[in-house]
Formats: structure tokens, C-alpha cells, sequence
């Protein structure tokens, strides 16, 4: 495997983890210093495109308001400059205190061993219904 391969499947284990530890200096270290986007759904709560360091931290903030959640990794892989994460979210709702586990997968792009976006898709009717929207 080339190293860039390597660097770019740590690169996407590191924001996991970094995630789920909430270490905000980890989180922000794994993305572009030019650019960054993360998207995920309009219909959820927290939903829509975030640019840049500044966007991460708002969607943090948004979720965490939400859910108190991990990501569970259960596969990664390559697909050219793409590394896709299959696992699952984890966790809480913070209005209820009501356990959730729902399947997700992410799509993340990278250049030089740097995150420039990731594309959330989780099953959103499963975490609605766990919500109660």
C-alpha cells in the first residue's frame, strides 16, 4: 500500500477518534488547511454544509446539542482520494436520555493526507424516529 494510502486511512481513524474523545486540537488537525466541508442531511436538527475549521466547530456544537454520540468504525477503505467509513453512531439523546444505535456511513475526501470533506449519511429516518421528529 502507498504511504499515501496509509496516511490517508490514519488521517480518518484519527478524526474518529478524535471525535469520540472530544479532542477539539486532534479533530481540527486532521483537516485542509485550505479548505474543509462536511455535510450531512438538511432534515436533521443539526443537518446541513459546514465550511472550513470554524464550520467543523459549529457542527460539532450542533450535534452535541442533540446527541451525545461515538462513532463506531466497523470498516474503512479506499477509493481513490476517498476513504469510506461503514460503522455506526452510538450514543444518547440529550432530551430523553433514550439510547441509539444507527448504521452510517461516511464519505471522506483527502488531499495530502488531509481531510477536505466528509459526506455523513446515516440511516436518517431511524435517527428522527429515536429524536421523536
Amino acid at each position: 500500500m502507498p504511504e499515501t494510502s496509509e496516511q490517508n486511512l490514519e488521517t480518518v481513524r484519527a478524526l474518529y477518534d478524535a471525535y469520540s474523545s472530544r479532542d477539539v486540537e486532534a479533530l481540527l488537525g486532521t483537516l485542509h488547511d485550505d479548505e474543509f466541508e462536511i455535510y450531512q442531511s438538511e432534515s436533521l436538527p443539526w443537518g446541513g454544509t459546514y465550511k472550513g475549521r470554524d464550520g467543523m466547530m459549529e457542527f460539532v456544537k450542533n450535534i452535541t446539542t442533540h446527541i451525545d454520540s461515538v462513532v463506531v468504525v466497523e470498516e474503512l477503505f479506499e477509493a481513490g482520494d476517498h476513504v469510506i467509513m461503514i460503522g455506526r453512531s452510538r450514543g444518547t439523546i440529550k432530551a430523553t436520555g433514550e439510547p441509539f444505535e444507527v448504521r452510517l456511513v461516511d464519505v471522506c475526501r483527502l488531499r495530502d493526507g488531509k481531510l477536505v470533506s466528509v459526506d455523513i449519511f446515516l440511516d436518517t429516518p431511524a435517527i428522527l424516529e429515536a429524536l421523536g421528529k
